[in-house]
């Protein structure tokens, strides 16, 4: 976001720009990953990954060339946040998915829990990283939590 701040004409356009870009893709990610399988959750956790490095290097040298009004590049900007969005709602409703396939009884209270208490730890550890050490390692933090996510997905497939 820090970037695109730029592009947009202050932080707070391009917060409300990603922010709804985000809430509403991820919302139709999660509707669809009914439909997922596991090698299908595999393949979003690479599209995720690939997104994401994407955002982090190749977009840097493509939003510079749009030079556009602040709308028209909040458009623009939300159009490439959009497929990352859509792919980052898939995990977590899949997952619970899972646990109810996998698991007798209902365990998804426990893992939506689960999934609030490190929510709550990412948000304070993003903003000391962002602080201590600046937006770019936040950003590769993030990035790495999906690698290793989709390792963790690949060997407990393996298993079952």
């Amino acid at each position: 976001m820090h970037f695109y701040q730029i592009y947009t004409g202050s932080p707070t356009n391009t917060f409300i720009c990603i922010l709804a870009t985000l809430l509403f893709s991820s919302g139709l990610g999660s509707y669809f990953s009914k439909q997922y399988s596991g090698k299908k959750a595999l393949l979003v956790f690479l599209g995720i990954l690939l997104l994401s490095v994407y955002h982090y290097s190749i977009n840097k040298h493509l939003i510079p060339l749009m030079g556009a009004r602040p709308l028209w590049n909040c458009l623009m900007i939300g159009l490439t946040v959009f497929p990352l969005g859509f792919l980052m709602g898939i995990p977590f409703p899949y997952g619970l998915e899972s646990v109810k396939k996998e698991f007798s009884g209902s365990p998804v209270a426990f893992f939506f829990a689960l999934n609030c208490l490190f929510s709550t730890f990412a948000v304070f550890f993003s903003f000391y990283f962002s602080v201590s050490y600046g937006f770019s390692m936040t950003f590769g933090c993030g990035i790495a939590c999906y690698f290793l996510a989709m390792i963790i997905l690949y060997f407990s497939r393996s298993k079952g």
